[in-house]
């Protein structure tokens, strides 16, 4: 699963990145933090190779961010880096020390103290509500609601969200769907890129609820939105 404390969309996961990585470079030497990690990720995020393929985050972003420059090639790799850098942030994480952490360590991180005595979850009983916050320009951002908590935006306590995403022909009846799985997300909002090539299609969602032990709710209703 994807469980973590990464932002939703990419400019806010942008600034956590550019927070982050300094930080944890700072304070590698009392949280004991492997320097092999350290060195895959200041070349994740940074690295001015020349070749863009090999450009780190920082560089791509500069593209990225750019309406003019932007193209399927930077944001396939945007999209590649994001998942190189979060998956090793949570090796890091999962690392750290929790006696040496403190309070900035955990706001600056967005790493909640872990509870001392944890408690069986069980499975949702329900599904989220899926609704679209925004459809741009090759971006569209998916909402997750729980029906139990209507006027909040949290999660089912200890449940993320397992998505899975078809893009095609409209008008596809709801069984008939070919979905695949998308992403898990422990965020509320989820923000989701498409290549020019997707243009016109329909994009269908559904997800459900689970538990860090792989327990799973009821799917969702399915909802669809085209590409714009």
């Amino acid at each position: 699963m994807a469980r973590g404390p990464f932002p939703t969309t990419n400019s806010e996961l942008n600034g956590y990145f550019n927070s982050v990585k300094p930080y944890l470079n700072a304070n590698a030497a009392r949280l004991l933090i492997d320097s092999t990690y350290l060195s895959d990720l200041d070349t994740l995020y940074d690295n001015d190779s020349g070749v863009q393929e090999q450009d780190g985050w920082s560089q791509l972003w500069v593209v990225y961010d750019d309406a003019a420059k932007v193209n399927t090639t930077i944001r396939n790799l945007i999209k590649a880096r994001k998942k190189e850098i979060k998956a090793l942030l949570r090796k890091i994480y999962g690392d750290l020390p929790q006696s040496k952490l403190t309070e900035q360590d955990r706001l600056t991180l967005h790493l909640p103290e872990r509870d001392t005595e944890p408690t069986t979850i069980q499975a949702a009983t329900h599904a989220p509500v899926i609704s679209f916050e925004e459809v741009n320009n090759g971006i569209q951002i998916i909402r997750f609601q729980n029906p139990d908590t209507p006027d909040s935006n949290a999660m089912p306590p200890n449940q993320d969200c397992e998505v899975d995403q078809y893009v095609g022909d409209a008008n596809i009846a709801d069984n008939d769907v070919p979905f695949a799985h998308m992403e898990d997300t422990g965020n509320h909002l989820l923000q989701v890129d498409f290549d020019p090539t997707d243009k016109g299609k329909t994009a269908y969602y559904r997800a459900r609820y689970e538990t860090d032990t792989g327990k799973t709710g009821p799917w969702s209703d399915v909802v669809s939105e085209l590409v714009l």
